[in-house]
């Protein structure tokens, strides 16, 4: 039977989204991917940031998004502006920081679309500071919920968890980012790790499945209200303390893994707003993760509140 949500809107019905938005730059292996060596592809251009792509993932799934972000004011910053204003995000609490450069990420991917390596230049989010974030905390504590990266300084992650009064969402976004939260998992709502992070930030190696399931109650038991375990191919785990399963990932032809992550946080975000239960949440994420991955883009422009509902088998009712 079809699951059913309740797509009425209350007041303050929007999210606030902190975190990086940035320049993209996304190279494919035409062949098998060879390591340490020149490999033929593709190479494309566009606008990403895990915080930039879950702002307009919401944006696509119909929800209203202030984000709240440093831009620099060079060529790239103003493309990265005009770019979320185009896909209907809200950034009016974001502010532009003279003599600065933006943020650029570059990521590699083997013939069938799996990430073989990254390298991330944010320098601008040193700029987003507690002094900055303490300004906006009026328009974060007046949305329903919160969702933050870890591309930010540790310092301005603390003071947002310390003085968020509404639900907190985090994307670890990597291993070495994800050290930034690692003492601060009591104040976080849900958090969505893939296998790696899980295992930083639990301390538990991931062989099994019972290891996943030992690595989520680790979480739980620092602190953190829902988990949600990315693994790929081989589907997502979720728990709450209360419940706690498996869910198959769709099956789907993947163009591009890069940004799967992104929208499976703006689609339990999505979720949320909209009272879905745990179950209901992950088929979200899942199929949030599949409509992604067809597309080339880190975002894809199919994504919509009508196919998402569809892919994870989720009713609208008026």
């Amino acid at each position: 039977m079809p699951f059913k949500i309740n797509m009425q809107v209350k007041n303050n019905f929007y999210a606030a989204v902190v975190g990086a938005a940035n320049i993209d730059i996304s190279a494919k292996a035409y062949n098998n991917f060879i390591s340490a060596d020149s490999n033929p592809g593709k190479v494309s251009f566009s606008f990403g940031g895990v915080g930039r792509n879950i702002a307009e993932n919401l944006a696509r799934l119909n929800i209203p998004v202030q984000f709240i972000n440093i831009f620099s004011d060079d060529l790239y910053g103003d493309q990265i502006k005009e770019s979320c204003t185009q896909n209907g995000i809200d950034i009016s609490q974001s502010q532009t920081v003279a003599g600065s450069c933006a943020s650029v990420y570059v990521s590699i991917a083997d013939n069938y679309g799996e990430m073989k390596s990254a390298i991330a230049d944010m320098s601008i989010y040193d700029k987003l500071t507690p002094e900055f974030l303490q300004k906006k905390l009026p328009v974060i504590n007046a949305a329903s919920v919160c969702i933050t990266d870890t591309n930010i300084p540790q310092q301005s992650l603390e003071f947002l968890f310390k003085n968020c009064t509404v639900p907190v969402f985090v994307d670890p976004v990597s291993v070495a980012k994800a050290a930034k939260i690692q003492n601060l998992l009591l104040y976080i709502h849900t958090l969505k790790p893939n296998k790696h992070e899980a295992e930083f930030l639990s301390g538990i190696k991931i062989k099994n499945k019972k290891d996943v399931q030992c690595a989520a109650e680790t979480l739980l038991e620092k602190g953190v209200k829902r988990v949600f375990v990315s693994l790929g191919q081989k589907g997502l785990f979720c728990a709450d303390g209360k419940n706690g399963f498996f869910i198959p990932s769709n099956p789907v032809r993947a163009v591009h893994t890069s940004g799967a992550g992104d929208s499976m946080a703006a689609a339990l975000a999505w979720s949320f707003m909209h009272g879905l239960s745990l179950e209901e949440s992950a088929k979200a994420a899942s199929a949030a993760a599949s409509i992604c991955i067809e597309s080339e883009k880190t975002v894809s422009e199919q994504m919509s509140a009508a196919l998402l509902c569809t892919r994870a088998q989720l009713q609208i009712s008026a």
